[in-house]
């Protein structure tokens, strides 16, 4: 684990990271300042940064405002932990795939948040050929995403809600996609993607970019 200091215009913040997310720093620093000029106001303790998938909160040590992520590894409706590393992972994957995409100019990104649930097919999470369709939805804790199965197209199967954030330990790699907007099917095929079809049903993924 590593911890970092940022050095803003107003204040100073701190951070842990570990691994992967330690490259991903210069574009979350990016975002922060970039979010500061737009609000045009410090950054308060205990206050709640909306970054993606997830908030990232701010407690307050020895001058240093310190970033935490919800704590993914055991309760992240109720509980904070003093790094950012999932955060910051999972929303640079999300970047990534949105970049891929032939992009709209008015395509934005939807991220859903860790906290909404995510219908699925009961042991779908297990098969190799899948994928991920988002519809409009009313209940702000449904995100709108349906995960299927491509290799049975049986229509009696019963439907189990998760948490976006439980497919940390159970499919990582459907995170990535899930900060397009309604109306996207994503096709997977193990972690990889193999297909991105927009609302008007036609294919936007670059094969050719890796």
């Amino acid at each position: 684990m590593t911890n970092i200091i940022i050095n803003l215009r107003d204040c100073k913040v701190s951070a842990n990271v570990s691994g992967l997310a330690y490259t991903h720093l210069s574009s979350f620093r990016q975002w922060l300042e970039s979010y500061l000029e737009q609000r045009r106001e410090a950054l308060r303790e205990d206050e709640l940064i909306p970054y993606g998938w997830c908030p990232i909160r701010l407690r307050k040590c020895a001058g240093v405002l310190h970033l935490q992520e919800p704590d993914f590894d055991k309760d992240p409706l109720n509980h904070w932990r003093s790094e950012l590393s999932t955060s910051l992972i999972v929303r640079e994957q999300q970047a990534e795939v949105f970049r891929k995409i032939d992009l709209f100019d008015d395509l934005r990104e939807v991220p859903s948040m860790f906290n909404q649930k995510v219908t699925a097919v009961n042991g779908v999470f297990g098969s190799k050929r899948i994928f991920l369709s988002r519809t409009a939805v009313d209940d702000p804790l449904d995100s709108g995403w349906h995960c299927g199965n491509l290799d049975d197209d049986s229509e009696d199967d019963q439907l189990e809600a998760i948490y976006a954030y439980q497919l940390l330990k159970i499919r990582p790699s459907l995170l990535q996609a899930m900060s397009l907007p309604q109306n996207f099917l994503i096709v997977f095929e193990g972690d990889q993607i193999q297909d991105v079809v927009n609302d008007e049903d036609q294919s936007v993924w670059k094969i050719t970019s890796k």
